[in-house]
């Protein structure tokens, strides 16, 4: 349960008033008249408004504390970091794509806007073969049948990827386990020695990289299921085979998040009707093979030739900005893209030339010396803050600051 707070001054105005009504005799023995109407009372009466809104604030605590408490028992703001996406590559002719990381396409803002670039981390073999069908072993319990669930796919409606109760379908054998089918369609199998990366993206899943980072905090595995395991296979014509060759990685960790998937090509990949799902394609799924998930995989999302990008943040050339008003705490907004922590080069001098003052950036001032030229890069990388003296050095007035990272 939360402490008690104190209340420090629990006084109201009528108790102010009153107050300053009993020291009268002893500061202006002359002041014989305390009626409402002397201009004195009045003037007392605005004072003590004025006084109570100073002791309302005496009980409350800036927002600059309040995230220091926060900071205390480990929370604190996120710093801005360059968004990341999964991109699907389709290639025109439908012919294989060998390309290299750190290649940079463009996306348009759906409001407009300038456009947003994308730098590929990884390289890729896109093999030009798309997700055309998707279908769920397990989709009514104690069935084992096959539900097509394209259509809900194609229209983003979240399709449950063992079924509403992965539990209560698992099965003895392999075949009565609960699966995911997907049926990819392509002018024929990838050649062997090319890989086949799927994205998987789930229903309502945050970012991976943070979900990885707070799983490794916290001692979890964050590349295997604490319960759950699965199998990826492919569809020959005639029954279910595992990759060979290769390994598999996949980055779901058993579908409980959203993340690549990476499968050598199989020799003697054939297309074929499967389930529901008429057209011949070819099939690969993902089979529950032991255990359960925490709860049921809601699959959003599925493309093929898929390769995880990150936003690329332009580099800043040297900003200049000011001049400085020299206020202690002084604020000073830099605009544009975001600024990344880290290589950040932060320097002011005298308009009219002088000694360069090199400021360092720092998580925050509480402790900085009164003399540290120091500063805090705010979470949402637009603005600098500068000491107050006491809580490291002020903001020179009058100099102009060159921003550059």
């Amino acid at each position: 349960m939360p402490l008690p707070l104190p209340n420090l001054d629990d006084r109201r105005w009528a108790d102010l008033v009153d107050e300053a009504r009993a020291l009268i005799p002893s500061y202006a023995p002359g002041w014989t008249d305390h009626n409402y109407s002397d201009p004195g009372i009045t003037l007392l009466d605005v004072l003590a408004w004025a006084t109570e809104l100073d002791l309302y604030r005496v009980n409350r605590i800036t927002d600059a504390y309040r995230g220091k408490f926060l900071r205390l028992v480990g929370c604190a703001p996120a710093p801005a970091r360059p968004a990341r996406v999964m991109l699907t590559v389709t290639s025109r002719s439908a012919a294989p794509l060998d390309l290299p990381a750190g290649v940079v396409v463009e996306a348009t803002p759906p409001g407009g806007g300038s456009p947003i670039p994308l730098c590929t981390e990884r390289p890729l073999s896109a093999t030009g073969m798309r997700v055309a069908a998707l279908q769920v072993l397990g989709a009514e319990p104690g069935t084992g049948s096959i539900t097509d669930r394209s259509a809900d796919l194609a229209a983003g409606r979240p399709v449950p990827a063992f079924g509403p109760d992965p539990a209560a379908n698992a099965g003895p054998s392999s075949e009565a386990c609960p699966a995911l089918l997907i049926g990819l369609a392509g002018s024929g199998p990838p050649a062997a020695g090319r890989a086949l990366s799927v994205a998987v993206q789930l229903a309502g899943d945050g970012d991976p990289e943070d979900l990885r980072d707070a799983m490794a905090r916290a001692d979890i595995d964050p590349h295997r299921h604490h319960g759950a395991r699965t199998a990826w296979e492919w569809f020959d014509g005639a029954g279910w085979q595992p990759f060979t060759g290769a390994p598999v990685t996949d980055e779901t960790r058993a579908l409980s998040m959203s993340g690549l998937v990476t499968l050598p090509s199989p020799a003697g990949w054939a297309a074929a009707a499967v389930g529901e799902v008429l057209a011949p394609l070819y099939w690969i799924r993902c089979r529950l093979a032991a255990g359960w998930p925490d709860t049921a995989p809601l699959i959003h999302a599925i493309g093929s030739d898929a390769v995880p990008a990150v936003q690329r943040v332009p580099t800043l050339s040297p900003t200049t900005l000011g001049p400085l008003r020299g206020e202690p705490g002084e604020t000073l907004l830099v605009g544009g893209d975001p600024l990344l922590p880290g290589d950040l080069t932060v320097s002011s001098h005298p308009p009219a030339g002088g000694p360069l003052v090199r400021w360092q950036q720092r998580p925050d001032l509480d402790a900085a010396a009164p003399s540290l030229p120091g500063f805090v890069l705010a979470a949402d990388g637009q603005s600098l803050a500068f000491g107050d003296g006491d809580r490291g050095r002020a903001a020179p007035a009058g100099h102009v600051v060159s921003v550059e990272g």
